[in-house]
């Protein structure tokens, strides 16, 4: 294929991928103005930024996201509608608004470029706004329903769990749960977005022995039952116990020894060093999510070993 027609097909696809119905300008009116942005909140934030980052043509270093599927689905109508609902100061509202209102792209492939097409929808790549806007995105969605019934804890009324776009909808039976997700499906429809089926479990949490089967549908897709998976780095299993778990922290902890076993080892350190080293760096990912576990001797006992595994080792004891 000529260059000029892989040009023209990207500008094509761009213009597909990110057309959307939206006006072509939006009139913000009556609308507060917040106070002045202060010059020691801007010296604050630039103190608190994480190094080791690529920079920008200004050179300041910056955390950078990776931008996924969903991030491309958000309507840009949607989002200054919910600011707007917020009370987000005039003047933020406004720099969003004209971001979003004004942001185009082309294709680069090798020294020509494509046209440069509008950009209606999504959030950006790399912006350090895009978290929480499509976090507000999410929320917006989710509070629809925040009166069906979830689970109860404690006397609360559980429904969901959710940390940035990792959601688990939570219930008692597989009735209310498959009500939860299709309120959730008709909701995200109503923004824009898609839950893909493919990236979505469902799974019984029992005492049984035998696990109930569970069919729950997204539409016509009757999603995957699984057994266990990970939910923020935690590994969660069917019968509710952590043994799963602890074993793989086990390994990650004594991988992480290992990794520094010349310095945990060494005798030129105190022994008071590294022990203080071996609290701080190797036991903190061996007890990562402990808050949430339930033990039993058996899980016990494999921590005390590990421990022992551990302080044997820093004091070179065979």
């Amino acid at each position: 294929m000529e260059k000029e027609k892989k040009l023209e097909r990207w500008s094509e696809y761009i213009s597909e991928l990110f057309d959307d119905d939206r006006k072509e300008d939006l009139t913000l009116q009556g609308i507060p103005e917040g106070p002045e942005i202060m010059r020691e909140e801007v010296e604050n934030t630039i103190k608190n930024m994480k190094t080791g980052k690529a920079t920008g043509p200004d050179m300041i270093s910056t955390e950078m996201m990776q931008a996924l599927d969903a991030f491309d689905r958000v309507r840009h109508e949607d989002i200054i509608t919910i600011l707007q609902q917020l009370n987000i100061d005039g003047k933020d509202l406004r720099i969003i608004k004209n971001i979003y209102w004004e942001q185009k792209a082309a294709v680069r492939v090798k020294e020509e470029t494509s046209n440069f097409q509008n950009i209606k929808r999504g959030v950006r790549q790399g912006c350090v706004l895009s978290p929480d806007l499509f976090s507000l995105y999410s929320e917006m969605i989710m509070r629809q329903i925040e009166e069906m019934e979830g689970l109860k804890i404690g006397g609360h009324n559980i429904n969901n769990i959710r940390y940035a776009d990792d959601t688990v909808l939570t219930a008692d039976s597989e009735e209310k749960l498959q009500e939860l997700l299709n309120k959730v499906v008709e909701e995200s429809k109503n923004k824009g977005l898609e839950l893909n089926s493919k990236k979505t479990e469902s799974m019984i949490i029992t005492r049984k022995t035998s696990i109930p089967k569970c069919e729950i549908k997204i539409e016509e897709n009757t999603i995957k039952q699984a057994n266990s998976f990970k939910y923020l780095g935690t590994q969660i299993t069917s019968d509710g116990r952590n043994h799963q778990e602890i074993k793989s922290r086990i390994a990650q902890a004594k991988a992480s020894f290992q990794q520094m076993k010349s310095i945990m080892t060494n005798i030129k350190i105190s022994i008071v060093v590294r022990k203080r080293l071996l609290e701080t760096l190797i036991e903190t990912v061996l007890l990562y999510g402990c808050e949430a576990w339930t033990f039993d001797e058996r899980m016990k006992s494999s921590l005390k070993a590990t421990e022992m595994w551990f302080l044997r080792r820093i004091m070179r004891i065979p």
